[in-house]
């Protein structure tokens, strides 16, 4: 995580919110997501930009799971949950956009 925002900061959240990234992993049959995060101060400190007497930031992890992919009503919910994720980053990214249906009226 740490080696990704230092890599691909993200400052005007094109890919996820500023300050938040989702990473989804695998480990066998088993499936977490895990949300993490920072604040431009974090970036400024992977770069060696933030002053010697400041506080130095962290990066927050929350993980959740895990998710049996051998269970059905797992992979019903962690189906519903990415598909909330994605729907959600639709609307992010579409924001003060007018809508197809607003369009045609």
């Amino acid at each position: 995580m740490v080696a990704w925002n230092k890599s691909d900061p993200d400052p005007t959240g094109a890919l996820n919110l500023p300050g938040r990234r989702l990473h989804m992993s695998q480990d066998r049959h088993q499936i977490f997501i895990t949300f993490a995060d920072y604040d431009s101060s974090h970036v400024k400190y992977l770069n060696n930009k933030l002053p010697l007497s400041s506080a130095r930031p962290f990066l927050k992890m929350h993980e959740f799971g895990p998710w049996s992919t051998m269970v059905r009503s797992d992979m019903e919910e962690v189906g519903g949950i990415l598909l909330a994720i994605a729907l959600r980053a639709y609307s992010d990214a579409n924001m003060g956009k007018s809508s197809t249906s607003e369009q045609h009226t």
